[in-house]
């Protein structure tokens, strides 16, 4: 069975170390999830490549994205590029 492969916005780091964040407990079972080998995380520095900005801009200039999010456009489009199933935030 093919593993579903899961981007994680960094900030879910910060729940995961957070206890006193009211999502730590779900987040810390999705990483336990990840760890037992439910799903494949991957996650990036946001170094995207010329890739990911043509296609995180091909996202704004067709309204798919709005302008103002162009970070979370180039998140999606890192997760597009490497073929992820999920995207968490």
């Amino acid at each position: 069975m093919h593993k579903q492969k899961v981007y994680l916005e960094t900030t879910m780091f910060n729940y995961f170390v957070e206890e006193s964040k009211e999502d730590s407990p779900i987040t810390v079972a999705f990483f336990e999830a990840i760890k037992s080998g439910q799903y494949e995380g991957y996650t990036s520095a946001l170094d995207a490549s010329e890739e990911a900005k043509r296609l995180a801009d091909i996202y704004v200039q067709n309204g798919i994205i709005p302008e103002k999010k162009n970070l979370d456009a180039q998140h999606i489009a890192i997760a597009t590029i490497n073929e992820n199933s999920i995207i968490t935030q």
